[in-house]
């Protein structure tokens, strides 16, 4: 149950529950008549205290996270809803507060924080803080006028070592990996992994080519010595690939995409060597145009059809939904997959029309397989960011729903944490818009942004989708492990269903059964397939 407080107006003690007292290690008696300033620890932050005052006294409910201080001096984070009681004549003359304990969730999420931050195995900054440093070097840059270095760095034959010698071999090289680098820079500089075998540094403040040259040959020596492992002896080489602002650009993507060009060039030269970024690697920009292009005839043309990814329930194993992923037959490139196309539809306005349409057509054809054994599923559909800014969203749902004659109910719609972020008062209002239609909402990717259990509070969603990244490596990474544990616990006392998506083995599916997830997604379960697979797959017979 919950700990609950009740006070008079000037914060006099009249009454505290034996939860409370047990949990703050007080006697009842010694509570009575104390202030109930006595649970305030000595760094509270006091604007947080005066604005909880100043909205109590006027009658008005307050609720919010904050620490209470036992007894002992030890802390507990709580969960905390003050209301007040009025006489007759409408003056206030006591609080109730009730407070929940929230201590072990606020401590998975610092967990998660710090993991958000820093990658788990190497120690070094993860993507999400290098993009953060390089930020604010190319700021800097502006004003000082010296050079940086963005070296894109990815280990040759690293997959072959990982097959053959097993993960905690793996493992074992890629912080070995993280040690060397480390030794080759400057205190000032910036390491960071950003997934995989791949590695960034950012140098600040060198001299230019040169200064960049000599760090990549010095990485490439100290790479050279054998790394010794169960009495075996590792050869591993880099390849690199260098980019310089402000020369090449001050754009952090664009700097990203340069050293990134270049080190496939250094791949593909012969491994073990590093390339500096040149323009002729810009004929991949002129790329992206082209399917820019033929993406603005594609709907016209009928290239764009739809696949659907089965879901199911973990304690059932029935089918309980599918989610719609949009694919693109192009004339000339094949079958490509929305993580290809999708940002370049972002970039180019096309967003908007491709939504409705990947809307539209996902209800048409589920409404259509309502009789075959598929009337109780639901049907998810992703929202981009744009789509998510489009004053019309609301008014093109609706329009959809009638002209399919889709339920509302069966509707489900996912959308990236990142988004959510982006704008979450927003947010908040346009997604009571979408409940209130009768559609359930769902955070994907969670996990991978900026998510804090307050803003989860606040939003009026149902489903959290854990992000593949956090499961691939399960049982291996104990660090995933703990996150997705923590996260599906986390989301059940919040009331929210769990997704896990990249469900691929039986040892992915056992994790989640013990940790008592709800919905699995994943090649385990089907890889996206087609309207009449799904049928042939999951129908009646």
């Amino acid at each position: 149950g919950s700990m609950v407080l009740i006070t008079d107006k000037d914060a006099s003690i009249e009454y505290a529950n034996p939860k409370l007292c047990s949990i703050t290690e007080y006697k009842k008696e010694e509570l009575i008549n104390a202030n109930a300033k006595v649970f305030q620890p000595e760094d509270i932050d006091m604007d947080v205290v005066s604005e909880l005052w100043e909205r109590i006294n006027k009658g008005e409910d307050w609720q919010g996270e904050m620490q209470l201080r036992k007894k002992s001096g030890g802390k507990i984070w709580v969960l905390m809803s003050i209301s007040s009681i009025k006489n007759k004549q409408s003056f206030i003359t006591h609080f109730v507060t009730v407070f929940e304990d929230v201590s072990q969730l606020k401590a998975a999420h610092l967990r998660m924080e710090e993991l958000a931050y820093v990658d788990s195995l190497t120690g070094l900054a993860n993507r999400v803080l290098f993009r953060d440093r390089l930020e604010q070097v190319l700021k800097g840059l502006q004003r000082s006028g010296v050079t940086a270095a963005l070296l894109y760095l990815d280990l040759d034959e690293f997959k072959r070592i990982n097959d053959s010698m097993g993960h905690d071999v793996g493992d074992a090289v890629l912080m070995k990996v993280a040690e060397t680098l480390r030794q080759c820079v400057r205190y000032q500089d910036t390491v960071a992994r950003m997934g995989g075998d791949e590695f960034v540094i950012l140098l600040t403040d060198i001299d230019g080519v040169s200064g960049a040259s000599s760090v990549a040959r010095k990485i490439m020596n100290a790479m050279s010595e054998p790394v010794h492992l169960l009495k075996k002896e590792i050869l591993i080489s880099p390849s690199i690939g260098i980019t310089l602002a402000p020369t090449d650009s001050l754009n952090a993507d664009i700097l990203l995409k340069n050293a990134d060009m270049a080190m496939y060039k250094a791949k593909s030269s012969g491994r073990n060597n590093y390339q500096f970024f040149t323009e002729e690697m810009n004929t991949k920009i002129v790329d992206h145009l082209e399917i820019e292009n033929d993406l603005r005839h594609a709907l016209d043309r009928n290239q764009l059809y739809m696949k659907y990814q089965p879901k199911c329930d973990i304690k059932t194993k029935k089918l309980v939904g599918v989610e719609a992923l949009i694919r693109w037959n192009h004339p000339t490139r094949g079958e490509l997959s929305p993580e290809y196309f999708i940002p370049i539809a972002e970039t180019a306005g096309l967003m908007i029309k491709l939504g409705k349409w990947v809307l539209k057509i996902a209800c048409r054809e589920i409404k259509n397989i309502e009789n075959q054994g598929f009337n109780d599923i639901e049907l998810a559909v992703n929202l981009s960011t744009r789509q998510f800014r489009d004053p019309n969203l609301i008014e093109t749902i609706q329009k959809t729903l009638s002209e399919t004659d889709f339920r509302a109910v069966k509707l489900e719609l996912e959308i990236t944490e990142t988004t959510l972020m982006e704008q979450i008062d927003h947010a908040v209002v346009l997604l009571d818009q979408i409940k209130a239609l009768g559609i359930s909402l769902t955070i994907d990717d969670f996990g991978t942004g900026y998510s804090s259990l307050n803003y989860l509070k606040r939003l009026p969603i149902d489903t959290l989708k854990i992000d593949k990244a956090f499961i691939t490596d399960i049982p291996n990474d104990k660090d995933d492990m703990e996150i997705s544990a923590a996260v599906i616990a986390m989301a059940h006392k919040l009331g929210l269903k769990v997704v896990a998506e990249g469900v691929s083995t039986e040892a992915h599916w056992a994790f989640l059964e013990k940790n008592k997830c709800d919905i699995a997604q994943g090649y385990f379960i089907g890889k996206p397939m087609s309207i009449k697979s799904l049928v042939e797959k999951f129908g009646n017979h």
